[in-house]
């Protein structure tokens, strides 16, 4: 029994110096792990199932966390009481920080030159500012808005006049009207307008008003007109903000919040131009088949952006006969029927852009509307 014994441990390779055991391992521990040795050779990288993660469950083999060997460092130089650095290295200088360095090592006549360049671009963005927005505009196809800080001074003491076409009877396009009835709006009565120096040929204005006393004008105002041929398109100008984009059911659009209107006082000479009033007049901008719709409320009795658009959705073609009443409704109503027609109140600008010329162009001129009611 001896014998075999001492054979095994040969056999094991204890009387060698590469298999080495401990001291405090006994005969079986030895056979058992020369057994493992065989079938695992480590050397062979043949390892033991669930090897890998045995060793890095145990906390003395597991990796370092990330940032250990600073943490370790800055703990040692901490403790021993030296002069060390930040536990993690800084960011990279920052742009702003290169311009800095460049300038402290600039000299005084390149860091003032440097110095007035940087406040002329500051100044140059400043005064440059309100003439891009005066420019912002939303068109449609010949009509639509242009947008400015504020109403432009002597407008058609130097710009060009446009001769006034005849008028005609009837105008050459189709009428369209909201019905005998428009939601809590009455039809009052339509009738012809003169032809505009931006119009193509006659123009049609028809109103509705609200029976008995409203908050308001309580008058809903239709104008229909084409836009003259020798012109790309007429614009109203507006106050920058109160001029919305919108889509009627597949057709662009323009609201308008406000008008222009006279000063209730007047302080200064260079102040006492029209300014713009918000939350009175509301005005709906659209285009059909080449006619341009202007349609005008009182958001006072309810006319807002949401009624505007109600109501142009149910615009249909009607005969022309409405502009001409039949003489017995004449005589019925009488002198009243002349008197049906309330201006919206305010005062409205036009810019009018040349044809051939680009809509956002600034190569038209403004004049103003020919009725100091609009």
């Amino acid at each position: 029994m001896r014998e075999f014994e001492r054979a095994r441990r040969d056999s094991a390779g204890t009387d060698h110096t590469e298999q080495r055991f401990p001291a405090d391992f006994s005969l079986e521990e030895e056979v058992f792990a020369s057994e493992l040795r065989d079938l695992f050779p480590l050397e062979a990288e043949i390892l033991p199932p669930q090897f890998i993660q045995t060793v890095i469950e145990d906390e003395r083999h597991a990796p370092t966390p990330p940032g250990f060997e600073q943490k370790l460092t800055y703990n040692v130089f901490s403790r021993l009481s030296l002069p060390r650095g930040p536990l993690f290295p800084r960011q990279s200088r920052t742009p702003w920080g290169n311009v800095r360095q460049a300038f402290g090592r600039a000299t005084r006549p390149l860091s003032a030159s440097l110095v007035a360049v940087a406040l002329l671009m500051v100044f140059s963005v400043v005064v440059a500012s309100p003439s891009f927005a005066a420019g912002v505009q939303l068109l449609l196809t010949h009509t639509g808005v242009r947008q400015v800080n504020h109403y432009p001074g002597e407008v058609s003491a130097s710009l060009p006049k446009v001769p006034v076409k005849a008028a005609t009877p009837n105008p050459t396009f189709p009428i369209y009207w909201l019905g005998a009835q428009a939601d809590k709006y009455d039809f009052s009565g339509a009738r012809v307008l003169p032809a505009q120096s931006w119009s193509n040929g006659s123009m049609v204005e028809m109103q509705y008003t609200i029976p008995g006393d409203t908050p308001g004008s309580g008058v809903i105002d239709i104008r229909e007109f084409q836009v003259a041929s020798d012109l790309a398109a007429v614009l109203q100008m507006v106050e920058t903000g109160s001029a919305t984009w919108l889509n009627v059911d597949g057709t662009p659009a323009v609201y308008v919040n406000g008008i222009w209107s006279e000063r209730a006082i007047h302080q200064q000479p260079m102040m006492d131009g029209p300014v713009w009033q918000f939350g009175i007049r509301s005005e709906l901008m659209i285009e059909h088949d080449g006619i341009v719709f202007w349609i005008v409320g009182d958001q006072r009795d309810g006319a807002d952006q949401a009624e505007l658009v109600k109501l142009a959705r149910t615009l249909t073609v009607t005969s022309s006969r409405i502009l001409h009443p039949h003489p017995v409704t004449l005589h019925v109503l009488g002198e009243s029927f002349m008197q049906v027609f309330e201006k919206p109140k305010g005062r409205e600008l036009y810019y009018l852009v040349p044809r051939g010329a680009a809509l956002s162009s600034n190569t038209g001129f403004i004049v103003p509307s020919d009725d100091l009611s609009y």
